[in-house]
């Protein structure tokens, strides 16, 4: 990201590029904050689902997230897309986690809170989808989430 974004501005210098990735992740990895109910929440869900998290970005700015907040103990599989150079909305990134799943498409659900990014890539690749909608993002004509819940807390109640 950093690199694309220097070269944007005519500057090519892969230094740079890496110095502000990890300047960034120093600086802004201390401010992140869950949604109070969310490790709970995910602690429920586990007990009866199995559990795949998908997040989109460079692998080093996710993976000190997951780490951060211990997500892999949550999760029967972990997807970074930048691990895998492919991004949602694109299919072919929730096709991988599927896969990681042993889970088909028809039976699973996706839950994100980006028409475009989550619910519009989940439905391409055959899934179920619930909007997580918290920002007033409008949704496209053509493709609709199979649900829409205005708080994570409503989850466990819709599934």
């Amino acid at each position: 990201m950093w690199t694309r974004l220097l070269h944007e501005h005519g500057i090519d210098d892969p230094g740079l590029a890496a110095a502000l990735g990890n300047t960034y992740v120093e600086i802004r990895l201390p401010s992140l904050e869950l949604e109070p109910v969310a490790l709970q929440l995910l602690s429920s869900l586990r007990a009866r689902y199995r559990l795949g998290l998908l997040t989109n970005g460079p692998s080093e700015m996710q993976w000190p997230k997951i780490e951060r907040f211990e997500l892999t103990r949550y999760f029967d599989a972990v997807l970074v897309a930048g691990d895998v150079g492919i991004y949602k909305p694109d299919p072919r990134v929730f096709s991988l986690l599927l896969s990681q799943l042993g889970a088909a498409a028809t039976g699973a659900v996706y839950v994100g809170n980006s028409y475009e990014m989550d619910v519009v890539g989940a439905k391409a690749a055959g899934m179920h989808s619930i909007w997580v909608r918290t920002d007033g993002e409008a949704a496209g004509d053509s493709i609709r989430p199979d649900l829409e819940i205005d708080r994570l807390e409503r989850l466990e109640e819709v599934l």
